[in-house]
């Protein structure tokens, strides 16, 4: 696989964040039950959309995988318990980006599934800091 150009790595390393951010921000608006459930079911496609994208240009990270079902989680929550999952996801919207990155960072080595399909240290060859201390020490070089 060829490397990937510098716009669409940082593409691809940036486009999952503004999904939790803005789910954050509209909950924190006060919104309706129905308009958040609309919102979310927004986020979900545009979390699928990004997930999509990566697997055309590259490989999905884990973290693009925990914000598709976190946004699928919350809009089938939503739909099925609104009256609970509403005023939940108004008030705790944070919670759900922690509950991310938790996941994203702790799960995988937990599972022993293979080290997470980062884009930036696979295709960046080490700059400046790719002869350490430690390796020219230990080489004598």
């Amino acid at each position: 696989m060829k490397p990937l150009s510098s716009p669409r790595e940082l593409f691809l390393t940036v486009a999952p964040f503004p999904a939790l951010a803005f789910l954050k921000i509209w909950g924190s608006l006060g919104p309706s039950t129905g308009s958040l459930t609309f919102v979310s079911l927004l986020l979900w496609g545009y979390s699928l959309f990004i997930i999509g994208i990566a697997q055309k240009w590259d490989q999905p990270t884990y973290f693009d995988w925990v914000i598709g079902g976190y946004f699928s989680l919350v809009t089938v929550l939503l739909i099925l318990f609104p009256d609970f999952s509403g005023p939940f996801f108004r008030h705790y919207a944070v919670t759900g980006i922690y509950a991310c990155l938790f996941s994203a960072a702790f799960f995988p080595p937990v599972l022993a599934w293979t080290p997470s399909p980062s884009i930036t240290p696979r295709n960046r060859p080490p700059g400046i800091f790719g002869k350490t201390l430690f390796l020219s020490a230990s080489t004598g070089s």
